[in-house]
Formats: structure tokens, sequence, C-alpha cells
């Protein structure tokens, strides 16, 4: 009986040595499946803070389809058109400001002006399919979750691997004007602030014209 018993020891051995292993496996695959679950949960919370913030002149609103959201809408806003000196860049201020310290009237300081477009009206007719004349220009500030963006003036196109969030027209202050004005792309299908048609002449800006010269000018 000593050889049967020797040979059945071993087979229950095997037995339970194989059974502990395909233990282990199992163990191990659920142990896998955890630590691919968390770096996924780790990178859609790492994709929910990669993104870059525009201002989207001209409109209200930002572009949904693009997955882009609205952080704030507002006036855009700058220096006088007749004065020298000041800030030369375009704001955009919240509609709803909160206020801290200030003194009533004015006590010599930089100057925030509401703006307005001038225009013809066979330019605007044309560039905007409206009259936007003395129109004051609101504001978007939009975030996108792509990871960089670029204003591309001269074109209607984006280059291939870039997504279009809107197009327009470039616009800045006129060169006579003692007041500069950065040149910005203010969307084409543009919006204006309630109640603001009247020719306040604060802060204005007008298409920009491109000269030919330095600039090759295309046949």
């Amino acid at each position: 009986m000593r050889p049967i018993a020797k040979v059945l020891y071993l087979w229950i051995v095997y037995c339970l040595s194989y059974a502990e292993m395909d233990q282990r496996r199992f163990v191990a695959e659920i142990d896998i499946e955890t630590k691919m679950n968390n770096l996924e949960n780790e990178l859609t919370a790492l994709k929910a803070l990669v993104g870059h913030t525009y201002i989207r002149w001209g409109r209200t609103i930002c572009q949904p389809v693009n997955g882009t959201e609205l952080l704030y809408s507002g006036y855009m806003v700058g220096d006088k058109w007749d004065q020298s000196g000041g800030g030369s860049n375009n704001l955009c201020i919240p509609e709803v400001p909160t206020w801290g310290q200030y003194v009533d009237g004015y006590n010599g300081g930089a100057e925030i002006r509401g703006t307005e477009i001038e225009s013809d009206a066979t330019v605007s007719n044309l560039l905007f399919g409206k009259a936007v004349d003395n129109h004051d220009v609101p504001c978007a500030v939009c975030r996108s979750n792509r990871a960089s963006h670029v204003m591309i003036p001269g074109r209607t196109t984006c280059y291939p691997g870039w997504t279009e969030e809107y197009r327009g027209y470039v616009v800045a202050s006129k060169p006579t004007w003692a007041s500069n004005s950065d040149y910005i792309c203010l969307d084409s299908m543009m919006e204006f602030v309630a109640h603001g048609a009247g020719n306040d002449n604060e802060h204005v800006v007008r298409p920009a014209e491109v000269r030919c010269g330095s600039i090759p000018c295309p046949p």
C-alpha cells in the first residue's frame, strides 16, 4: 500500500498548488484592473485641469460644440480715443463687478471707457452683415479644454491639427488718433450691448486695413 499512498499524496499536493496559483493570478488580475481604473480616473481629472482661456470679442457666449465653457461675459473697455497715455490694451470687464475700496469722483488715475465700433455702412454690411456703426462691443471670456490657442490674422481657416473657436475681423484704433489699441479679432457674428448704440466716442475701434508695401500683397 505504500506506493499507492505516495502517489495519492503527490496528486493532492499538486492539485492544491495549482489551485493556489490560479487564486494568485485572479488576485493579480483584480489588482491590475483596479490600478487601470485608478489611472483612468487620474487621467480624466488631469484633462479637466488642462485648458486655455481666451476672449471672444463681440460676443456674450462661447462655442459649446468645441467643449468650451463660458467663464463670464461683459464689456470690452479701453482708453479714450483722443487721449495719449493710459493703457493701450483692451480689457473684458465682467458684467457684474465686485468693488474693492474706492473714492468717488475723478482722482487723476488711468481711465477705462466702454468700447464702440465705427464703420462705414458699406464696410459694415460687407464684414458683419449688418450696420454696426457706433454700437458698443460686448465680450466673453472662454475656457477651452485644449492646451493652447493662437489668433491667426490674415486667414479664414485654421491650419491642420487646430480647432476653430471663432472667426472675425481685425480691429484696432485709427492711426491718426492719440490713443493706441492692440489688434484683436472681432467676431464676424458680433452682438451688441443692449441700449449701446449712442455715439459716445469713448474707446473706439475700427476695422484694420492692410497696406501694400513691406507686406507683399497677393495677386
